[in-house]
């Protein structure tokens, strides 16, 4: 595979054969790698640095797709022919709102690895996977996608209140995606290192980054 990686943002549209929902292309990346984890022993949260990162058990191609009806994003992992390797699909939708750090996680050593929570279409059976960018870039367009995501289910909430209830106080606000407690916190655990909130827009989360010294990626 050519040490080339290209990231290309897209406006193609299709129809999802099952669910007449359209779907659009936001990102595709030529070489992702994908991880065999091990479960998660401190609740300080992942760190890629015992990944084993010069042996991961794929090197694949990456998709970002909204599913704009259903305002659902999928984040596809594909082997290098093309087939689908694991899926994982985020939706935010709902009151109270999920959370996106329980389906993508950022880990705290690097910027470019991500944990996803992925999850079989036949079986619904969940497993977490690592995924890692050689170039931080494709690592920054994901946590840029993401976090417009997450201000649409904002969004999308605040409109309901209006319509239902007149947007005065009668209904009680549902807390956006990346708020517990009436607190905000960062969006997925620092996606993009950037509290999104009220008075905190544009604040930087410190990122540890000691991924320079891990040495070039070799494919499966």
């Amino acid at each position: 595979m050519s040490g080339l990686v290209e990231t290309t943002t897209v406006d193609t549209k299709s129809v999802d054969a099952d669910t007449s929902d359209i779907s659009m292309t936001l990102m595709e990346v030529d070489e992702v790698f994908v991880y065999f984890i091990p479960k998660l022993t401190s609740s300080t949260g992942h760190r890629a640095d015992s990944w084993s990162l010069d042996s991961p058990a794929l090197t694949g191609k990456f998709h970002l797709s909204h599913f704009e009806t259903s305002n659902i994003f999928h984040l596809s992992l594909l082997e290098s022919s093309g087939s689908l390797f694991a899926r994982c699909p985020v939706d935010l939708n709902g009151v109270p709102p999920k959370r996106l750090d329980t389906i993508v996680e950022t880990v705290l050593d690097s910027s470019r690895y991500f944990v996803l929570k992925c999850v079989d279409d036949a079986t619904r059976r969940e497993v977490r996977v690592g995924i890692g960018f050689r170039d931080r870039c494709h690592a920054s367009d994901l946590k840029g996608h993401l976090q417009d995501y997450v201000r649409s289910v904002e969004r999308g909430n605040k409109a309901r209140e209006l319509m239902e209830g007149g947007g005065g106080d009668k209904l009680k606000k549902p807390p956006p995606a990346n708020v517990v407690g009436g607190e905000v916190e960062e969006v997925a655990k620092g996606v993009g290192g950037i509290e999104v909130g009220e008075g905190n827009k544009g604040k930087q989360k410190e990122v540890v980054e000691e991924d320079e010294d891990w040495g070039d990626f070799e494919g499966a």
